[in-house]
């Protein structure tokens, strides 16, 4: 395999800094150890440390630290935590989390695990360090004359890629790819199934055909795809706090909708009633939500990241944002009939940080120290039914009115749209102020200038999709 990507020197210093780690959930297992002593794991995770800060994937931006990159520690930390799934150390696996996973979804989780032949584990394995990184893309265009930007999109090119390919070539376009056996290849290209992201899926973020490449596929293809998510969800924050109770009731939720049904409307649809009903909003009696409304509600609980929506009391929080948008500012108006009836249908490729949008908004209204900016929200915060809006309310208004401009039926549901640029908090915190200002007003200028990009342009910009 050519090692051009490669110095001695800088490989080595990686190496004396990947065998010092000791601060990563399960890297103490000797199963992990010994993985991370394998010249060809070395090599993978280097090229991940190695990439353009300006191409890593956006939740490793500004998060490295004078050890090992974010996205290294997040690659290692998948496995990690996928050992102690097997190895059934529970209290290992969720010391970390303010709301633990249970001891008996950790068991069933454990069971199934264990369930799962030799190469399948090494299927899922490899997974774990499979990511998009400066080196591969280059090596990908090399071998495919495709220069893919979408991290998604490149790992279903990379795994057909490594199918066709010679063992110099897999080398070359994936170092760890030389542990694995013929049939392992096979299992690892079914790891990654067209265009379906799980957490797009459980935060809604496009329409039915996120789940369009279920339909085919077999349900052993569906059990590695399955298994390929939960290991990134183990480790999605670099340590063991993202799976926690919540999101294992989302994602399994969202898994046995799967295996009940593959209509991709149908499942949608379910799974938005089911975020609906758990916030509260299928209760509501009366003409005043119809049933459109109720699954846009479901749409706007499932965006909840920094707060999981999984209540009514939180669900009325959102639900009171959505009033205030509907009755207050758009004259009764709503994006959900053009959500239900234009986007599910029609979206062709998923937008982009829509979810982030709301998040970043919801917790610069909840966590930002800038006193006039505390001052200002304080003095322009609406009163509804007598008391202040909440953060969380504020944040749904602002992502209504986002969505009001995206679910229009003249937007081309064929572009990639995406928000990215406002949701940094430097830039978001200047659009806030002057919506207060504004008096909750989004203005034009935002709209077309500022919040959308269209997906020529963002992929232009060379910038990857989170994983």
């Amino acid at each position: 395999m050519s090692m051009s990507f490669f110095t001695s020197g800088q490989l080595g210093e990686f190496k004396a800094i990947l065998d010092s780690t000791r601060d990563i959930p399960g890297v103490y297992l000797s199963s992990v150890r010994v993985m991370l002593q394998r010249p060809e794991v070395v090599r993978q995770l280097f090229w991940t440390e190695g990439t353009n800060p300006s191409k890593q994937t956006p939740q490793a931006a500004g998060k490295e630290s004078a050890s090992l990159s974010f996205e290294v520690r997040r690659r290692i930390t998948m496995l990690g935590l996928f050992e102690l799934l097997l190895k059934g150390e529970y209290a290992a696996f969720t010391k970390e989390q303010k709301k633990p996973l249970s001891l008996a979804a950790f068991q069933q989780l454990s069971e199934e695990a264990n369930l799962l032949n030799a190469n399948e584990l090494a299927a899922i394995r490899a997974s774990c360090f499979f990511v998009i990184s400066d080196s591969a893309r280059e090596q990908l265009k090399k071998v495919t004359s495709q220069d893919v930007f979408d991290s998604e999109v490149f790992l279903t090119r990379v795994t057909e890629a490594l199918l066709k390919c010679d063992k110099e070539q897999r080398g070359s376009l994936m170092p760890y790819s030389a542990l694995l056996t013929e049939s392992q290849f096979t299992l690892l290209s079914q790891c990654y199934l067209e265009n379906c992201h799980l957490r797009h899926m459980m935060f809604t973020e496009g329409g039915k055909n996120m789940f369009k490449g279920l339909e085919q596929a077999e349900p052993s293809a569906i059990k590695l795809w399955k298994w390929r998510w939960l290991c990134n969800l183990f480790g999605f924050n670099g340590n063991s706090t993202y799976y926690d109770q919540d999101v294992h009731d989302i994602v399994a939720e969202l898994f046995k909708k799967i295996k009940a049904t593959k209509n991709p409307h149908q499942l949608l649809v379910e799974y938005l009633c089911w975020r609906a009903d758990r916030a509260g909003f299928l209760q509501r009696s009366g003409s005043d939500i119809d049933e459109n409304e109720k699954l846009f509600l479901g749409h706007l609980a499932a965006f909840g990241n920094k707060v999981t929506i999984l209540d009514v009391e939180s669900g009325q929080e959102i639900l009171r944002g959505y009033l205030y948008f509907r009755d207050q500012l758009h004259g009764g108006l709503t994006p959900a009939a053009d959500y239900v009836q234009y986007f599910i249908p029609n979206v062709q490729v998923t937008p982009t940080y829509i979810p982030a949008l709301m998040n970043a908004v919801y917790d610069i209204l909840s966590n930002v120290k800038d006193q006039e900016f505390q001052s200002l929200q304080q003095k322009m915060s609406p009163l509804f039914d007598g008391k202040k809006l909440s953060p969380l309310s504020l944040a749904t208004i602002y992502c209504c009115q986002v969505l009001a401009a995206i679910y229009r039926p003249a937007v081309s549901y064929r572009e990639r749209v995406s928000c990215q640029k406002s949701t940094s908090k430097a830039v978001l915190l200047e659009l806030l102020k002057g919506w207060l200002e504004n008096g909750l007003a989004l203005s034009a200028s935002v709209i077309n200038n500022e919040v959308f990009v269209s997906g020529v342009q963002a992929r232009s910009e060379n910038q990857p999709r989170p994983r």
